[in-house]
């Protein structure tokens, strides 16, 4: 059997609550309120796994980031969150995730409270 590099990962997310959890598929997607996530291959700079619908904050520019899949290029990209009441509705073709994981910190996920993700960006800051 030939390996074409590393196997797939995803993440279950509970969309009321936020929680997630590795999971390997075969996955349930019948359950009511369970986003599933890949993993996007990429890490950010603290060496912690970015999955699609993960959201990143750039220190520097004290931004939130939403990292995503765009289907018209195929690649993975990221986007500035400006409406958090529409998180992932309108996403513009943002910057390459490859080009700027680096400087980007993973502090939770879209399903999670916006104060939550401020809260822990403002932690892990310090």
């Amino acid at each position: 059997m030939t390996n074409y590099g590393p196997p797939l990962r995803f993440k279950a997310v509970d969309t009321k609550t936020g929680e997630f959890g590795e999971t390997k598929p075969p996955i349930d997607c019948e359950r009511k309120g369970l986003a599933v996530c890949q993993s996007t291959g990429l890490k950010d700079c603290a060496g912690v796994g970015i999955f699609f619908g993960d959201v990143l904050y750039c220190e520097d520019k004290e931004a939130f980031y939403i990292a995503y899949f765009d289907e018209n290029d195929a690649v993975c990209r990221m986007d500035e969150i400006e409406d958090w009441d529409s998180i992932t509705a309108g996403l513009d073709p943002g910057g390459y995730l490859a080009d700027e994981a680096l400087y980007r910190r993973v502090v939770g996920n879209c399903w999670e409270p916006r104060e939550v993700l401020e809260k822990r960006a403002k932690e892990t800051s310090k």
